[in-house]
């Protein structure tokens, strides 16, 4: 909010608390579970903010999802860049600039997501699954 009001270009946020995330740690999937409906009403916030949808296109909605702590600590934090990607919002990238950018982007988040969430394969191409995985890596 102070970024804003002093008319920094700060692009539309929400962020789970450390409170949720100490939660997670002892009840993971309880805690997921709980928060989830408010995690689908900030995204649809997300939507409103951007005029972008998450998921499809033609003006995809891609987020970041990032781990952070109480205290900044250099080196501990991840982020999985261009969460929503599938394939009906790389051909929408593709159709809005150029293909090999869509195509880069979408290799640039699997790597990502791959290494982040821990997975051997593809993300998939639900991106609400794609989020609730990275929320939860």
């Amino acid at each position: 909010d102070t970024m804003r009001r002093h008319n920094l270009p700060v692009p539309s946020a929400f962020c789970l608390t450390t409170e949720v995330g100490l939660r997670y740690l002892t009840e993971p999937g309880p805690t997921i579970d709980a928060i989830w409906a408010d995690v689908l009403d900030r995204m649809g916030w997300l939507e409103e903010q951007t005029a972008r949808t998450f998921g499809r296109g033609p003006r995809p909605l891609l987020v970041s999802v990032r781990s952070g702590a109480t205290q900044s600590m250099p080196g501990m934090m991840d982020t999985i860049l261009d969460v929503g990607m599938n394939d009906d919002v790389e051909r929408a990238l593709g159709e809005q600039g150029s293909v090999e950018f869509a195509r880069d982007t979408r290799r640039r988040f699997t790597g990502m997501y791959r290494r982040i969430v821990g997975a051997d394969a593809d993300p998939p191409d639900d991106v609400h699954a794609q989020l609730r995985a990275a929320i939860e890596a």
